[in-house]
């Protein structure tokens, strides 16, 4: 639902303030905090039990390659961080998903 203040995540005619995490409807995947989508979000976030790649509140399920968050830097893939990655990507060593060093 949108209105003056933003969208919202709303469940049965009402703003729901304790959702966070990501919701789908017919224009994307969105990351929501507080019931709020967050459109001054981009990185890798995390979101229930899964990271994924934010581009301005919107889940990129396109997005391939390395992305950075306050954690690290992350190998995504298809949108979501691989966390069963490990090998080399464009001259990085990876671990779990998660860059360790250069190759």
């Amino acid at each position: 639902y949108q209105n003056a203040y933003g969208w919202w995540r709303v469940e049965k005619g009402k703003v729901n303030f304790k959702a966070n995490g990501i919701y789908k409807n017919k224009y994307g995947t969105w990351y929501v905090v507080n019931g709020k989508v967050r459109f001054d979000i981009t990185g890798v976030k995390k979101a229930g039990k899964d990271w994924y790649r934010i581009e301005k509140g919107k889940v990129n399920w396109k997005a391939n390659g390395l992305y950075k968050n306050e954690n690290g830097t992350w190998y995504v893939k298809n949108g979501k961080v691989n966390f069963k990655y490990t090998g080399k990507y464009q001259g990085y060593n990876i671990k779990n998903g998660k860059v360790i060093s250069k190759a």
